[in-house]
């Protein structure tokens, strides 16, 4: 696992040992073994005293930085999904999305099958981009759901039994904003 080490906690006047390192970074956990390893892979400069390697705070504090900036995370392409699991960055198995749920602030959660481990991927698109995803993945026949809905859920109680006929289910998808029902359209469910 990458840990940042904050390179402020070092003077740039002053040499450190490993062991003076190690304790200025003892709540991060720096371990001796870790900046011999630097120093051996030829990463960290050092000089040798004797039988102790010190190593120069100016020195030190451009490694740390440079470290810090180097391990930037990348962002994902609209195409792509971060498996939790064994993670990887990887398009979804055959293109496919599984489940599209539409949450409460309005974002989207797509829920994809990771073509390494076989597990659910999962990934949050903005409102706006809906018919991109149509257009970018295939998307399964019942696929759309909506995780909360505060519109559609006082219709279903049983004090408003108003809009329901004999014998016949009521659309879940009738009460929603007309771009929740164009996407279901677009699901393959008809909106009343």
């Amino acid at each position: 696992m990458f840990k940042k080490y904050n390179p402020r906690r070092v003077k740039s006047y002053k040499s450190y040992t490993l062991q003076e390192i190690s304790r200025l970074y003892k709540t991060d956990q720096l371990h001796i073994k870790t900046i011999r390893a630097w120093i051996n892979s030829r990463e960290l400069n050092y000089f040798k005293d004797g039988n102790k390697y010190l190593i120069y705070g100016a020195v030190l504090k451009q490694f740390l930085f440079n470290r810090n900036q180097g391990k930037s995370r990348r962002s994902l392409q609209f195409d792509e999904f971060m498996c939790c699991k064994c993670k990887q960055i990887n398009r979804p198995l055959i293109d496919t999305i599984l489940s599209v749920a539409i949450r409460k602030n309005g974002s989207i959660l797509a829920i994809a099958m990771c073509p390494n481990c076989a597990s659910e991927m999962n990934r949050f698109y903005k409102r706006t981009e809906i018919d991109k995803i149509f257009a970018c993945f295939q998307i399964e026949a019942d696929a759309l759901r909506v995780l909360s809905d505060t519109s559609s859920s006082a219709s279903n109680t049983h004090l408003n039994t108003n809009h329901k006929t004999q014998g016949s289910e009521t659309d879940p998808f009738q009460f929603i904003d007309p771009t929740i029902s164009s996407l279901s359209a677009k699901c393959g469910k008809e909106t009343a």
